[in-house]
């Protein structure tokens, strides 16, 4: 039952985002021919903002960028010595057994194509 709860609001949510962005939307294209050239202009003084504070904080993005970098790796569960060597050796002893099966199948596939042929 909750479940059908949090996912009728869910639904309601993203209705409300959608008709929100419709009605933005319907309004800039209603807009009268001055109302469009004020809306056009607030849109370029947005973007032209954005282009300075894009030009300056670029460092400001890499170091957070490297920040999250650093604590992702903190994250990952490193192999102690112990668990290396035995994933190791057990690669290896898969790797020698595929190996060895391939070898036999190619030894028997010849020796019936010289039969054969």
């Amino acid at each position: 039952m909750s479940e059908e709860n949090n996912n009728n609001s869910n639904n309601e949510k993203e209705n409300r985002k959608k008709e929100a962005k419709t009605s933005d939307a319907a309004k800039k294209s209603s807009a009268t021919g001055k109302e469009k050239s004020v809306l056009i202009k607030k849109d370029s003084e947005k973007t032209a903002g954005k282009k300075d504070k894009d030009k300056a904080s670029w460092l400001g993005e890499l170091k957070r960028y490297l920040r999250g970098v650093v604590s992702e790796v903190k994250k990952v569960h490193w192999l102690g010595t112990k668990e290396l060597v035995i994933y190791t050796i057990v690669v290896f002893v898969a790797v020698l057994f595929v190996g060895s099966l391939i070898w036999l199948f190619d030894s028997l596939l010849t020796t019936v194509l010289r039969l054969v042929i």
